[in-house]
């Protein structure tokens, strides 16, 4: 990547020297507006950097382990470069940045805004900036606070100048702490400052009124505790009860800290916050207080609930489906099963109607027989084949399968019926003269309409009616 650097490069290098930062190490304040600005911006990355003569460094990190890079594949140094905020929607699709080892490669960054640390005497010493890996963009709220941060840097380090610098380096500090103030609450955030001792807020934002219905006078630490319905600590306190939690971060366990807590507010209604604090400590290092924001995040925890939700009905809807599937397999082995068994039983049957016809054929023949015990046995032979094809027949109803769907044609039902007569007389006309029994089947066909059904059914139904009815003679 091509690089570029400011007019004014030895003139500014040597202004960064001169506040003696490449080798220090980060310092609380710095940590906590880097800090602020990924909270903010809700970016999973914030650094603040400064661009040296041949390498950029990292002063201060969030989400970030490198603690320096090349300048050539610096996205900083295009920062420096401008007076105001640079903002890079997404790094694949701009041509400073497509090709960058960061781009193609780990870490794969897509999103940067970066906003230059200009000293007073307007050298571009590096930059306060927030990374994330999904293309995205700030809003004008977030863009204002990043600015307004980035000013307090400034402050932050200009304060170390020596004594003859530092009255107007701690006026520009009190004027960029109060446009730090109001650029949190422009971007929906309430600051506040907590003591340990009196357990009792210094400073509240009033924007808490919008949020809870309590002005900032009226909101203490025990209306807060009162108006608390439950609390659900996040990050390095995650797991652990509101009360441990506490207890722990006063022991100086937690350095930084956030609780999602519902609440009640003044109406009634009940509604999400985060808060996320930093702590402060005294000049012998102990715990004093903590400086943080609060944040309606009733919207988030609506969509996290429904969500939660529509995940919930989707399981059962698979568990569902899961289960029908597993019914419709079994049922298309129990189809498998009684095709198999209809076929063997069709083939069966075909092999027993020889049998029946012949040994009924003889029996109805007396001279055909030589002596009582061949007739014996061929009455024994035709019960036996009797028996075998009734219990064929119902095994083939038994695996036949009705899902419902057999189609329904039109049947008239006097054809039907004169079918059924033709099909059955020579068995009763047979056993009528071999019993001697005079047998007339006699059939009153009115025309009757047309209906829809199954002609074979209706066609086996009256035949088994009229042999039964003969058999019965």
């Amino acid at each position: 990547m091509q690089l570029f650097l400011p007019s004014n490069e030895a003139k500014r290098v040597k202004a960064l020297e001169r506040y003696e930062l490449l080798d220090e190490t980060p310092t609380h304040e710095l940590d906590d507006l880097t800090f602020l600005a990924a909270q903010i911006c809700q970016t999973p990355v914030a650094l603040i950097t400064f661009v040296g003569a041949n390498e950029q460094w990292v002063k201060c990190r969030i989400g970030w382990s490198v603690t320096s890079t090349p300048l050539d594949v610096s996205f900083c140094t295009y920062t420096i470069l401008q007076s105001d905020l640079l903002m890079v929607c997404d790094a694949c699709t701009d041509e400073r940045f497509a090709t960058n080892p960061l781009v193609t490669g780990e870490p794969y960054i897509r999103f940067y805004a970066g906003v230059p640390l200009i000293t007073s005497d307007g050298y571009a010493l590096g930059s306060l900036c927030v990374i994330d890996y999904v293309p995205r963009r700030l809003n004008v709220e977030q863009k204002q606070a990043l600015s307004m941060l980035g000013r307090q840097v400034i402050a932050q380090l200009e304060a170390r100048l020596p004594m003859t610098e530092r009255k107007q380096a701690e006026e520009e500090l009190r004027r960029t702490h109060e446009l730090y103030r109001r650029a949190i609450e422009a971007a929906d955030a309430v600051p506040y400052q907590k003591e340990y001792s009196t357990d009792s807020f210094v400073f509240m934002g009033e924007t808490i009124q919008k949020i809870t219905g309590y002005t900032a006078t009226e909101m203490t630490s025990a209306l807060l505790d009162q108006i608390s319905i439950e609390t659900i600590m996040r990050g390095e306190t995650e797991g652990l009860s509101e009360e441990e939690a506490l207890r722990r971060i006063r022991l100086g366990e937690f350095y930084r800290w956030r609780c999602d807590s519902l609440i009640r507010t003044r109406t009634g209604e009940e509604r999400w916050i985060a808060d996320t604090s930093v702590e402060m400590c005294d000049e012998y290092g102990k715990p004093s207080g903590s400086i943080g924001i609060v944040m309606d995040i009733t919207d988030r925890k609506r969509a996290e609930m429904e969500l939660k939700e529509s995940n919930r009905r989707l399981a059962e809807a698979l568990a569902e489906l899961r289960q029908t599937q597993q019914q419709l397999i079994q049922q298309e082995r129990l189809r498998a099963v009684g095709t198999m068994a209809s076929g063997i039983a069709h083939d069966f049957n075909n092999m027993l109607a020889p049998i029946l016809g012949f040994t009924e054929l003889l029996l109805l023949r007396p001279e055909s027989c030589h002596d009582e015990k061949e007739t014996r046995y061929l009455k024994a032979i035709h019960m036996a084949a009797q028996s075998a094809a009734g219990v064929i027949s119902r095994l083939r109803e038994f695996y036949r399968f009705r899902d419902g769907t057999e189609p329904q044609l039109p049947v008239d039902l006097p054809i039907v019926i004169e079918q059924a007569i033709l099909l059955t007389q020579p068995h009763w006309k047979d056993q009528a003269l071999a019993s001697g029994i005079p047998v007339r089947v006699e059939a009153d066909l009115q025309p009757v309409p047309i209906i829809k059904g199954s002609k074979s059914e209706l066609q086996e139904m009256l035949t088994n009616l009229i042999l039964n009815a003969v058999d019965a003679l």
